[in-house]
């Protein structure tokens, strides 16, 4: 019996669960082009803080790829705050760029350095 009563409030739910599915969608796509230009402005940011010890063709996405998977992200008022782990940034930029690194090493950690304190938080303002 319980389950013959039950069946009004079963097909509704899956009637609202289609109806929300295109905002689902929808979500999941500006989250995707979210993601998208975060990443941009903190390749941007690591080719600012350490292009200079880096080789030339050093590629500054896949670092930012992997720290802003990591990263806690708030975005209010127009303002995106990227709090990245300073632990997870500094090895990341490491393992990355070390091999490519030009100049003295105490330039370089000194870039690094200055790199994982500036994603700790990162301030990006929308326009």
């Amino acid at each position: 019996q319980f389950h013959i009563e039950m069946e009004p409030f079963h097909e509704k739910m899956e009637q609202f669960h289609r109806e929300l599915e295109p905002f689902h969608e929808e979500m999941e796509l500006l989250g995707n082009r979210l993601e998208g230009a975060i990443t941009t402005e903190v390749a941007a940011f690591l080719r600012d803080e350490l292009g200079a010890v880096t080789s030339p063709e050093a590629d500054f996405h896949d670092a930012a790829v992997r720290i802003v998977e990591d990263a806690d992200i708030n975005v209010d008022d127009g303002v995106v705050r990227v709090n990245a782990s300073r632990g997870n940034a500094r090895e990341i930029l490491t393992d990355l760029y070390g091999p490519q690194r030009i100049g003295l090493q105490d330039a370089f950690d000194e870039a690094v350095e200055r790199a994982v304190n500036g994603l700790s938080p990162l301030r990006i303002q929308a326009d």
